[in-house]
């Protein structure tokens, strides 16, 4: 290869790419949806809403566990909004190498 720039776009894609990966395993470890809480007989009690299978599923969150829930979905939705901005660099950068190889080969 001729041109440093694109080396460097490369090995930077193909960190794009591992990053990407090692995101979305571990959102897939982490819980999806959000929380609701629900009034009943003047009691607060707070529930994971989240869809499995097309249906919407409420599950119980213990009140000891809801911090620790909350800190999970917020790093959750971080994650995917990190992963969705590497797939956008991920284009540029491919858009980049496809052009500057092909201007190396018309040399």
């Amino acid at each position: 290869m001729d041109s440093y720039i694109l080396e460097v776009l490369i090995d930077e894609k193909e960190r794009a790419i591992r990053m990407i990966n090692t995101y979305e395993k571990e959102i897939d470890n982490l819980p999806k949806g959000t929380i609701s809480i629900k009034n009943i007989n003047e009691k607060s009690y707070n529930y994971l809403i989240y869809r499995k299978n097309g249906k919407k599923v409420s599950d119980y969150i213990k009140t000891d566990e809801l911090d620790e829930i909350k800190k999970q979905l917020d790093k959750r939705n971080k994650l995917i909004n990190v992963v969705n901005r590497l797939k956008i660099d991920l284009k540029i950068m491919n858009n980049a190498i496809s052009y500057g190889n092909k201007l190396i080969s018309t040399k």
